[in-house]
């Protein structure tokens, strides 16, 4: 099945636009968030991953979608990956098998650790 998830990052945003791309894509069920309240939380992406049956298809519109922050992706690659899901990126195109979300993760870390190797070097500067 696939189910799409949406977290809408500014106040000026609305999610009807996001979901009618996540329905367009085929998605069955659409879970959501907002990252306009501080203290909203991430129930939306909690009640995902507790939906999730092996063979699922997590669709997004775009990777920035799935965390407020950068390190928080590599949780959801370990969540996909455990519950043998793919993941879909509709801007990019592109589907994620569980198999290869491990490499995707693997990428991730290396970009994180060299934006923090960058940062250090500013700041030594």
């Amino acid at each position: 099945m696939k189910i799409g998830y949406v977290m809408i990052r500014d106040i000026t945003s609305s999610n009807e636009g996001h979901k009618s791309k996540l329905r367009k894509a085929g998605c069955k069920r659409i879970f959501e968030d907002s990252a306009t309240h501080p203290k909203s939380g991430l129930y939306g992406l909690k009640d995902l991953i507790e939906f999730l049956r092996a063979g699922d298809i997590v669709v997004v519109e775009s990777l920035k979608f799935l965390s407020l922050n950068l390190n928080a992706p590599l949780a959801v690659f370990d969540v996909l990956i455990e519950n043998k899901c793919s993941l879909e990126i509709i801007n990019s195109n592109k589907t994620y098998k569980p198999e290869d979300l491990a490499h995707l993760r693997i990428m991730w870390e290396e970009l994180l650790l060299c934006r923090k190797q960058m940062i250090t070097r500013r700041l030594d500067r």
